[in-house]
């Protein structure tokens, strides 16, 4: 029986698509430049808040001389409305309650800054998760393996008796990279297109209860 889960954050147990979207448009409206709809943004999003911004700059062709002006733009704007027009995926809380009700720890581990991924789910979570971490300066970001075995360590949990879920094929490779049991998310961001690597595909969250015994 698995004894922890660990959970992506955006697209796996928050719709954020559309908070991203209108915070990055904002930014680029300050420099004139054109929005992006907001269906081009999954590609942007996976590996960070410095990887988004520079997605987005170069999707646009803007000039690289306003680089660092419009990353503190969006930073500003994210950092102050980023919590707006957020969701929980349909079924998520049903799936942390009973993954509670069974005495299995979760964590939560996204490449989004951890100020901002602490107060999420401090927000949208309250009290349900044993540990949340964001990225942090001088840390490897997925899907280096490195804080998947960090919050093991944490949870005192080993590799064997963990299954990680996320909806991108950077959660896959971070997964698999730390060895766990790797599930993906096809409620999310990307469907089921990034799941070539997986040890499953979750069609709802409440699929996962069928691998706890794995």
């Amino acid at each position: 029986m698995k004894k922890a889960v660990i959970f992506d954050l955006d697209g796996t147990l928050l719709n954020t698509l559309k908070s991203i979207a209108q915070c990055a448009n904002a930014a680029l409206e300050k420099f004139g430049l054109p929005a992006v709809e907001q269906e081009i943004y999954p590609q942007f999003v996976g590996h960070g808040a410095q990887a988004l911004i520079r997605g987005v700059f170069k999707f646009v062709h803007a000039d690289s001389e306003i680089f660092n002006d419009f990353q503190r733009e969006f930073l500003e704007i994210y950092n102050k409305n980023g919590a707006d027009n957020i969701s929980v995926y349909p079924g998520i809380f049903e799936l942390l309650q009973e993954l509670r009700k069974r005495e299995i720890k979760t964590a939560v581990l996204s490449n989004k800054p951890h100020a901002i991924v602490k107060h999420a789910c401090a927000e949208f979570f309250p009290n349900m998760f044993d540990v949340v971490y964001g990225q942090r300066d001088n840390i490897p970001a997925k899907p280096d393996p490195f804080m998947v075995r960090k919050i093991l360590n944490e949870l005192n949990v080993s590799v064997k008796d963990c299954i990680y879920c996320g909806d991108s094929g950077v959660d896959i490779d971070t997964g698999r990279n730390a060895g766990a049991l790797t599930l993906g998310a096809a409620w999310g961001f990307y469907s089921d297109t990034q799941f070539a690597k997986a040890d499953g595909i979750l069609k709802f969250p409440q699929d996962m209860l069928g691998y706890i015994k794995l």
